[in-house]
């Protein structure tokens, strides 16, 4: 985009119709003359505005293009929700500083536009605005330098505005930051906590210094400090950036670095910065640099270094080194493959890449600095063990970044804890797991008699509608345990795991609720003999809460063989599944009570010796 009108050649084609004028004797014919040379000037106008020679291209230059750059000035970038702001120079407009706003839409920007909704024009020399939404009073802030007429001598002070029914109230000064000397350069931090800015005010190290001001709990802004010497140079700092991890970035000409004014990085460290340093080749040059802002890992800011369109122009250059990310997989069971496929996703899941892992268990690829990523493991010899690590990788702008990733494919069982469901699994005081089939069939043995008719069986129950509302959660949680053991099963008889795997096994805790159950309590159900779990309950036997947790382990044993028993594989591998039952009594971590009855499973395959 070129802003601005090329003057020189429309002066040429002015004085040229004005000299044919003179020496054409008839008006007329000068007005058709003049009319045909408007037209000539629209032409040329319209040629010059498609692009601006030189400006190069973004590849190796960095420059961001004709899109933002002209002959002029363009500086100080910031981005706030996902559009990019700027100022422009122009040089024959009223107001010669405005402020331009690109949007980035689909993975690019947008043709920038003067956003003239912002409330600077009425300020001479205004610019360099910086946002914040404000979450608390939910409203967008704006910082920005102008020069209002509150000083007596005319100087650049930071003025504040925020939007009200989406309109801009009038901005106005922040008199217990600014000073009667040059206070310019606000940078806002992302808590919307601390705003640094330049001013060359009394009581500085040397020229325009970097000075912070905190906000109070009442929302104004504290007395601004000196940033101090590990910040501050006898020479001048300006336009500061505070990054979302706290980094200060600025302008100064007193650090060691190729040019004049360089960009300058500084650790955040508590509650100061250190380790100030100029930013490397070809971030900084031999000429000035200005006005960082940091976009997706980029680094943007301004630049009259040569090659450009002209004046100051926006450049951008990747901020962050390369990351390589570096691992290898092992096995704790014996015999099986580590072959399988790598998953790198991003913080919102979004699959980036795909890699085969070979025999030798070992993967290494490169990352972006400064992003969260996740990395998934998948074995086609172990399909329902998916290991997973989070990364977040550290944004380095002067050395590479290592990390190292390992995934043990282990033995260990996948465990089902209902706890987290805040339904009751089973009926107080019973022990068949609250199916829909379950229920009714309680009910109908309250309804002949068959419970509850005595203190024997009082400590049971009678379920209301309440439980309706819950059997489906049950329900489906046990079905949940049921097709992770049919996927198992399915497994087992795969050529890559007959050399890895051993038994399948299964095993089921159950808990009973804080209850007091009666001393003269029965089991008033069939009688139990079942070799297969080893257990033996004759009908009448003492009811306690131990064997209330048996029960309800069995009867979820029952349930879950009855789910796979339609599986034709069970018949081949029947005695690979090791069955086992545990009652552990009242539940120590049971607050809730009725809440948390509960089981546990735990499933498993063993690995061969």
């Amino acid at each position: 985009m070129n802003f601005f009108i090329h003057t020189k050649i429309r002066e040429f084609i002015e004085i040229f119709v004005i000299l044919n004028c003179y020496f054409l004797q008839r008006i007329k014919m000068c007005m058709k003359y003049y009319f045909l040379l408007v037209l000539l000037i629209v032409a040329l106008f319209a040629n010059s505005c498609k692009t601006v020679d030189p400006c190069p291209p973004n590849e190796g230059t960095g420059n961001v293009g004709s899109n933002f750059n002209s002959e002029l000035d363009e500086y100080s970038p910031f981005f706030f929700q996902n559009s990019l702001y700027f100022t422009a120079l122009l040089k024959e407009a009223k107001q010669p500083e405005q402020t331009y706003r690109a949007d980035y839409k689909n993975g690019k920007f947008e043709k920038p536009i003067h956003d003239k909704e912002l409330p600077m024009d009425f300020f001479e020399k205004s610019g360099l605005p910086k946002f914040y939404y404000n979450k608390e009073k939910k409203r967008t802030e704006m910082y920005f330098t102008g020069m209002s007429k509150s000083k007596k001598q005319k100087n650049s002070e930071i003025l504040y505005s925020f939007k009200v029914n989406n309109k801009w109230i009038e901005p106005l000064p922040i008199t217990s930051i600014n000073s009667k000397e040059y206070d310019s350069h606000p940078a806002i931090s992302p808590d919307g906590k601390v705003l640094i800015f330049a001013s060359d005010r009394e009581g500085g190290i040397g020229g325009l210094d970097l000075y912070i001001s905190k906000r109070n709990e009442d929302g104004s802004w504290a007395s601004p400090e000196n940033l101090g010497a590990e910040i501050n140079t006898s020479e001048d700092e300006k336009s500061p950036f505070i990054a979302t991890n706290g980094d200060l970035y600025f302008s100064s000409r007193g650090y060691p670095g190729p040019g004049k004014y360089d960009l300058i990085k500084a650790k955040k460290n508590d509650d100061k910065w250190t380790n100030a340093r100029a930013l490397a080749f070809p971030i900084n040059s031999e000429f000035n640099e200005a006005g960082p802002a940091i976009f997706m890992n980029k680094i943007f800011f301004d630049s009259d270094r040569r090659g450009g369109c002209g004046g100051k122009d926006l450049y951008s250059f990747e901020l962050c080194g390369p990351v390589v990310l570096q691992g290898i997989v092992e096995s704790e069971l014996k015999g099986l493959p580590v072959t399988g496929k790598l998953r790198l996703s991003n913080e919102v899941n979004e699959e980036l890449l795909v890699l085969d892992i070979d025999e030798s268990g070992k993967f290494d690829f490169q990352l972006e600095g400064g992003k969260r990523f996740r990395i998934q493991y998948f074995n086609s010899c172990y399909p329902d063990y998916i290991p997973e690590q989070i990364f977040d990788t550290e944004c380095n702008d002067s050395s590479v970044v290592k990390y190292f990733a390992k995934f043990i494919i282990t033995g260990k069982p996948k465990e089902f804890d209902f706890s987290e469901y805040k339904v009751p699994f089973f009926v107080s005081g019973y022990y068949m797991p609250n199916t829909s089939n379950n229920l009714e069939s309680l009910r109908l043995k309250f309804a002949y008699n068959l419970l509850g008719n005595d203190s024997t069986t009082k400590y049971i129950e009678n379920p209301g509608n309440e439980y309706d509302n819950h059997f489906e959660i049950v329900e489906n949680a046990l079905n949940d345990a049921s097709e992770f053991i049919v996927n198992i099963v399915e497994n087992l008889e795969d050529e890559c795991k007959k050399n890895a795997m051993g038994k399948l096994t299964i095993k089921i805790t159950g808990f009973a609720d804080p209850r007091p159950i009666s001393s003269i309590a029965k089991f008033q159900d069939e009688s139990i003999d079942d070799e297969q779990f080893g257990l033996s309950i004759k009908k009448g036997s003492r009811m306690d809460n131990n064997l209330l947790s048996l029960l309800r382990a069995y009867y979820t044993a029952k349930y879950l063989q009855e789910k796979i028993s339609s599986l034709e594989q069970i018949e081949n591998i029947i005695d690979k599944i090791n069955w086992v039952i545990d009652g552990k009594g009242i539940d120590p971590s049971d607050k809730e009570n009725n809440l948390k009855r509960r089981v546990n499973i735990l499933i498993g395959v063993e690995g061969k010796e």
